[in-house]
């Protein structure tokens, strides 16, 4: 099933998560992230990354070795991550408003971040292809921490 949103002139196409037996689950919370971050709702789009995160990091835990998450899957999951921090430091730089999301939320699931990917580090699922791009996240996650940064220094507060 082609499942594709765009936004402007991004487009975010779920990736085929075929063989996975959640893969309506993983491609569903993947749509309604991109909805939230096309809509500037971070903070619902940042509870949406969270919770699918946190669910396929315990789904891993759980089953092991027996789990049977596609790179499609892990492709997807990375890329809503990267698209969701890209567009939150897009909002940062262009917006003149104060932005709605904060560096201590930001923060925090950068913290979440390194804890998922300690717990998936055993099964070698960390910096590759198939598993969380954990360096590559966090470093865009720091990108977007100096902008929100350099905005409140600006901002003079």
């Amino acid at each position: 099933m082609d499942r594709s949103i765009s936004s402007g002139s991004v487009r975010f196409e779920s990736q085929d998560v075929s063989g996975d037996v959640e893969k309506d689950k993983i491609q569903t919370m993947i749509l309604k992230t991109v909805v939230e971050i096309s809509g500037s709702r971070w903070n619902d789009a940042s509870r949406i990354l969270w919770e699918m995160t946190n669910w396929l990091v315990n789904k891993v835990i759980h089953e092991g070795e027996a789990i049977n998450i596609t790179l499609g899957a892990w492709h997807s999951l990375n890329e809503a991550w990267l698209y969701f921090l890209c567009r939150t430091g897009e909002e940062i730089k262009t917006n003149t408003c104060h932005p709605s999301i904060t560096e201590v939320h930001l923060e925090m699931l950068g913290q979440d971040i390194i804890g998922w990917c300690d717990q998936l580090e055993k099964y070698g699922l960390v910096d590759y292809e198939m598993g969380f791009w954990e360096e590559r996240i966090l470093e865009v996650m720091r990108y977007v921490l100096t902008l929100l940064k350099a905005r409140k220094v600006g901002a003079g507060t």
